[in-house]
């Protein structure tokens, strides 16, 4: 499992997810699933954002008094 490339991630930093690791793999936990599963519910999050707001947009200009045609 990589903990990050040298430039972007400091040593300190790298340490501290090192740690998180050892600490996951204590319980019982897989890391990389982990990982994987934190980065599809941030995905997720964004999506459900991008749909409240297209849907808060339609009916805004549904509820201006547009044609359906210009929706």
């Amino acid at each position: 499992m990589s903990l990050g490339v040298y430039p972007h991630i400091s040593l300190q930093e790298a340490r501290e997810r090192a740690a998180e690791c050892h600490n996951l793999l204590k319980q019982g936990a897989n890391p990389g699933t982990k990982r994987r599963d934190d980065k599809l519910l941030q995905q997720e999050a964004g999506l459900s954002t991008f749909r409240r707001d297209a849907e808060y947009g339609y009916q805004f200009k549904a509820d201006s008094g547009r044609s359906s045609a210009t929706l």
